[in-house]
């Protein structure tokens, strides 16, 4: 099996815990627990396409969003798909509903 594939199924598991962390810090509207789940230079980017680089502006998109029109939100992932470019960079789609 190639490096990248052993890298990629060694991966999963820290992938779904990533992903359990961030829905159970969303759900308690922890955004500096939902920060620590992303690298310092992290791209993301949130359902309404607002977009975060780094675990900064992280906090600062999503503390406003928390403390209004996501206040009351509780969400559950649908699915992912994570596809890895190579052994440190990957991109991660999931799909959250209520």
């Amino acid at each position: 099996m190639p490096v990248l594939g052993l890298l990629a199924l060694s991966s999963l598991a820290a992938i779904s815990s990533t992903l359990v962390g961030f829905t159970e810090s969303w759900n308690r509207h922890d955004t500096q627990a939902m920060a620590t789940l992303f690298t310092p230079d992290a791209d993301s980017v949130n359902a309404l396409g607002c977009t975060s680089i780094g675990q900064t502006k992280l906090i600062a998109v999503h503390d406003k969003l928390h403390r209004t029109q996501f206040r009351h939100t509780r969400v559950r992932q649908l699915r992912h798909e994570i596809q890895f470019f190579s052994a440190m960079k990957s991109l991660l789609l999931t799909s959250y509903g209520r």
